[in-house]
């Protein structure tokens, strides 16, 4: 995989220093209710708030998404997020554990699976005190995943009779609602979807009083298995409880990956985030976003976007296993890096679509800061298989999330 050098072990220190916050105090608390909402795969220039066109997405078919747009419009912060991976199996596990692909070990359509062990999001927010509701649809609501650990009631989606209810009797205390609306409805099916969702939240009075964030796993599908921006910016909304002193730390013009949406819900109830986890978006942190893409016709890909002021730079990285099939198209032309691996640098222009980027010096800047990113919470260097063994062995890397039997609360190691 990734080389590090004794100059990147120093770096990688400061890194986790940042990335944990540097004992920066807790915010303000939230107790009311949290309301999570994602979409399988939706495009951020699906909304025309967020950039996009009045009618959908550029070159698409014409696409309205009215209470998507509505609600951007009211939130506090209403972005751009860049997906932890294009592959749904991989971006749902960061999504509930905070952990990156690599981490969590739920990487593709083969290993589809969340340990047991691992602390996920609802399990985070009971052990402060919130009850927990989750409606996926499928496939996520099927058992084989493990999306169901933590929550008091979990029933797949289906027409959303359950979650109306829900949303709509919340009660006084502290609740905790996912509801993931699947790819099949359609951008305007599943718009009227959450606009069915906020109507219930508001018909039982809980609207202002709740902690509503909406995102997506992915952008649009890839076929390809690739890393592109199409893929991987999705929209990012975070509405604050009304009259909250809460205060979201990123400009809203700055692209931050959606992993932080975990530590970001459980510090809001004064929850405790080890390193390993992507820092929330109450804290400062570096304005770059790791995505991981593994086992795609004999290779796995990396991206590593970073912010800059004449556009957001993205690097791009495969690292080649195996042979590619003789019939695939290549993800991209690679600009130079070691034996077996592939490298090109790529802008993000502001009215949508990329350009490469032929600078040698910045390629190999970002390639080490990718490393660095790619190493944040794993200890050493060590080959998938052993790695995979460690992570589920006894024997945990420093920052994984694990459950002690029988106890009700978390270790970090």
């Amino acid at each position: 995989m990734l080389r590090r050098s004794t100059f990147g072990s120093l770096l990688l220190s400061l890194a986790a220093c940042l990335f944990a916050g540097c004992g920066r105090a807790a915010p303000a608390l939230h107790d009311g209710p949290i309301v999570l909402v994602t979409f399988d795969a939706l495009r951020a220039d699906a909304c025309s708030p967020l950039g996009g066109p009045p009618g959908g997405s550029p070159g698409g078919p014409p696409v309205r998404m009215p209470r998507l747009e509505a609600l951007a419009r009211e939130a506090t912060w209403a972005g751009h997020g860049i997906a932890p991976s294009t592959e749904s199996v991989a971006a749902l596990g960061t999504l509930l554990t905070g952990l990156r692909p690599w981490q969590h070990q739920a990487l593709h359509a083969e290993r589809p699976q969340l340990a047991p062990d691992l602390l996920t999001l609802a399990e985070a927010l009971h052990r402060r005190g919130y009850t927990t509701a989750g409606y996926p649809a499928d496939p996520w609501g099927q058992p084989w995943f493990g999306a169901e650990q933590g929550f008091d009631a979990f029933a797949r989606l289906g027409r959303g009779r359950r979650a109306l209810e829900r949303l709509s009797s919340l009660g006084a205390g502290r609740h905790f609602v996912w509801v993931h609306l699947p790819q099949r409805l359609g951008a305007g099916r599943a718009d009227e979807r959450l606009g069915e969702l906020l109507d219930a939240l508001g018909s039982g009075g809980h609207r202002d009083r709740a902690l509503i964030v909406v995102t997506a796993l992915h952008g649009a599908a890839s076929e390809g298995g690739t890393l592109e921006r199409a893929g991987l910016e999705v929209p990012l909304l975070v509405k604050l409880p009304q009259g909250s002193s809460l205060h979201l730390r990123p400009p809203v013009t700055q692209r931050v990956a959606v992993a932080r949406i975990w530590a970001t819900l459980v510090e809001a109830v004064g929850g405790e985030v080890p390193p390993a986890v992507a820092p929330s978006l109450w804290r400062s942190a570096p304005p770059e976003a790791l995505s991981e893409l593994y086992r795609v016709h004999g290779s796995h890909r990396f991206s590593l976007l970073v912010s800059d002021p004449a556009g957001d730079l993205q690097l791009l990285q495969e690292v080649r296993f195996a042979p590619a099939p003789p019939d695939e198209v290549p993800p991209f032309r690679g600009l130079g890096g070691p034996a077996g691996r592939s490298r090109t640098l790529e802008r993000w222009l502001p009215g949508g679509g990329t350009v490469q980027v032929d600078d040698p010096q910045r390629l190999a800047e970002l390639a080490l800061r990718l490393d660095l990113a790619w190493h944040q919470g794993v200890s050493e260097e060590r080959s998938p298989g052993a790695e995979l063994a460690d992570w589920h062995g006894p024997r945990r890397p420093r920052g994984r999330l694990r459950k002690n039997s029988g106890a009700a609360s978390a270790r970090v190691e």
